[in-house]
């Protein structure tokens, strides 16, 4: 065997650190976000669709403690003011002036 090869286990542990990088990396561009905004992205963007299979994984019980407590402390940052399209639980009616 060269010493170039990895065994499943270091393939893995590797894998492992380039996914935690990648959900750092994501989880900081996501935490700049809310810092500048006060809110989660609403658009389709690359940010937002990481936020969504965040709350997939969340709600699965993939994440680990620390990525929900991360994650969990980030959404409680958010502005709860409205910001655009039409309220829950209101209705608008062509008699409404």
């Amino acid at each position: 065997m060269k010493d170039t090869d990895m065994s499943a286990t270091e393939a893995d542990a590797t894998k492992s650190t380039k996914y935690e990088e990648n959900w750092q990396a994501n989880f900081l561009a996501l935490k700049a976000h809310v810092e500048k905004t006060g809110h989660f992205p609403n658009k389709h963007t690359t940010l937002n669709n990481w936020v969504r299979y965040q709350r997939k994984r969340m709600k699965a019980g993939l994440m680990t403690e620390e990525q929900e407590r991360l994650f969990l402390e980030l959404s409680a940052m958010r502005s709860h003011e409205h910001t655009g399209g039409r309220k829950k639980g209101t209705s608008y009616s062509r008699n409404e002036a």
